[in-house]
């Protein structure tokens, strides 16, 4: 026999190769998804970034565009928002369908800037196109649509853009009632509102639990201005069970708007007093209802204190109408009366504590740098009782944006050592001692910050890998 050929025998060889080397590739593509699932399922985000490279690199140049917007995801969470801007233009280029999640993500970017130009508009636009191309009647598509229109106030284009999705989704009922409102056609929004209502019910009652439908009938309550159905809506929500806690945002909102809806009757003082303090129970550092106890407190009780005596004879929450007379008499600079009526409140009801602290976060005291009235709330506070160190906190930090830097180093120093807010601190106290000239100070909290930050992104790591080792060990037994 003639022995085999040179070329025949490279023709062999190839093949076998072949053989072994498109399964050993397919295994690995298919052990770094496996692992970039693990490693997302843990919140281990550099994990899965480092599988989604090797993937990328492992398909040459046509990788999947799911792992490039993965990747872009990624990047986005882990504060690189330039990479991950790079990739989504690359899933989403000129003249080509593009990858549809990429469009959707864009546009949404786009749409939610604050007042965005005609030029990002348009930008929204090209993203737009390309979804409804690929399908043109898809609802998220046609919501993204809507929204664009409004972005363009164009709001009869819009109604008619949700008015193609409202026989499959009864919701969109929601945002057309709130352009009927603003166009003043109340007659329509309230036919159009009451609609909706009606068919979410039906929805509702084939799945009393759903939070969501829940939530879509309470925001139909609130446009229709029926405040007691929304809270009642979302109580019976809160009361079977909401572990994402998003009946309890809502019934903030919602209690928040009923207040501010009424007016300055001394029924309707009482009224707004007993709503606040039940939204407060749910969320005391919830911005609405922090500012609307302030405007009851001192706009509207402020300029009349025969109301606060109205109020304790109508049986309102003394502790609650004792810290209001205090944030009145401290805002009329009369500092001893403030302390004696804040300290009979906090002994009556200590959590007022946190409520009085949250205060120092809205309105003036938020907005003007120079007023002093949170740093003297937050100082009685602190003479009725000066173990309360998260006020400490608080007190330095304000100081801080005071621009007193001596100040807030003394409330710094006191409470940064066992603070759970430790590396914030230690950089607050890096910037003040640097305003101060003393440089070594500074450069020594600044480490410290530095390593603080360092070692909770360290625990989190380890506490991910422990949990995606949990995971495989529970895989294979």
């Amino acid at each position: 026999m003639m022995a085999p050929s040179v070329a025949f025998l490279g023709i062999i060889f190839l093949v076998g190769l072949a053989l072994i080397v498109i399964p050993d590739e397919v295994n690995r593509r298919s052990q770094y998804e496996l692992e970039t699932y693990r490693a997302l399922s843990s919140n281990n985000l550099v994990r899965a970034q480092n599988c989604l490279e090797n993937l990328i690199q492992i398909s040459g140049d046509n990788p999947k565009p799911e792992y490039l917007y993965q990747l872009a995801i990624i990047s986005e969470r882990a504060g690189d928002a330039d990479r991950a801007f790079r990739l989504l233009q690359r899933l989403t280029l000129p003249d080509k369908a593009g990858y549809a999640p990429a469009h959707v993500n864009l546009a949404e970017v786009l749409l939610s800037q604050q007042n965005p130009s005609p030029e990002t508009l348009d930008q929204a636009e090209r993203h737009i196109r390309s979804l409804l191309v690929q399908k043109p009647d898809d609802p998220s598509y046609l919501r993204l649509q809507a929204r664009l229109q409004m972005a363009r106030k164009q709001p009869e284009d819009a109604l008619k853009t949700y008015g193609l999705i409202l026989d499959r989704d009864a919701s969109m009922g929601l945002p057309m009632g709130q352009i009927l409102i603003s166009l003043k056609r109340d007659a329509e929004a309230k036919q159009l509102l009451n609609s909706a209502k009606t068919r979410l019910k039906v929805e509702l009652d084939q799945n009393f639990e759903n939070v969501d439908t829940r939530l879509k009938l309470a925001d139909a309550d609130l446009l229709l201005n029926q405040f007691q159905e929304a809270a009642g809506m979302l109580q019976t929500g809160i009361t079977i069970g909401d572990p994402s806690n998003r009946l309890r945002r809502a019934m903030c909102v919602v209690l928040a708007r009923w207040a501010d809806s009424l007016g300055t009757k001394i029924e309707d003082l009482n009224q707004r007093l007993n709503l606040l303090v039940q939204g407060l129970s749910f969320d005391p550092t919830h911005p609405m209802l922090l500012n609307e106890f302030w405007k009851l407190a001192i706009e509207d009780l402020g300029n009349d204190p025969n109301q606060v005596l109205k109020l304790r004879v109508l049986g309102a929450n003394l502790s609650v109408l004792d810290s209001m007379s205090g944030l009145q008499e401290l805002k009329q600079g009369k500092k001893a009366e403030a302390r004696k009526s804040l300290e009979s409140a906090l002994k009556k009801a200590p959590d007022l504590y946190i409520l009085l602290n949250n205060l120092t976060t809205i309105g003036e005291m938020r907005s003007d740098s120079k007023s002093t009235l949170g740093t003297d709330l937050l100082t009685v506070m602190l003479d009725i009782d000066p173990t309360k160190a998260s006020i400490r906190e608080n007190r330095g930090l304000i100081y801080l944006k005071m621009e007193k830097y001596p100040e807030s180093i003394a409330d710094l120093e006191t409470c940064v050592t066992n603070s759970a807010n430790g590396q914030a601190l230690h950089m607050a106290l890096s910037v003040a001692y640097e305003k101060v000239g003393d440089k070594p100070k500074s450069d020594l909290h600044r480490a410290e910050s530095e390593r603080l930050l360092k070692a909770s992104g360290r625990a989190v790591a380890s506490k991910n890998e422990a949990e995606t080792k949990k995971e495989t060990e529970k895989a294979k037994s």
